[in-house]
């Protein structure tokens, strides 16, 4: 329990980090389709806002998700 927080924060203490990291805010994509909706539910537990879902072009019963967390982060 809480290790997809866990993971999410090291992903952002990693990215940090990165040079321009520390100031930058964060964009993921995920979908709708069931096996990516625990993900799905981390991120927006995490803070990161929905931005847009636009149809999966594989598999049009599905929407594709674009997430972003401004900083600062958590």
């Amino acid at each position: 329990r809480g290790i997809g927080h866990a993971q999410i924060r090291e992903a952002l203490r990693r990215i940090a980090q990165l040079p321009g990291g520390s100031g930058c805010a964060v964009e993921v994509p995920t979908a709708d389709h069931p096996v990516f909706l625990p993900a799905l539910h981390q991120y927006l537990a995490c803070g990161f806002v929905e931005l847009r879902r636009w149809p999966d072009e594989h598999d049009p019963r599905h929407r594709l998700i674009r997430l972003r967390l401004e900083h600062p982060w958590m």
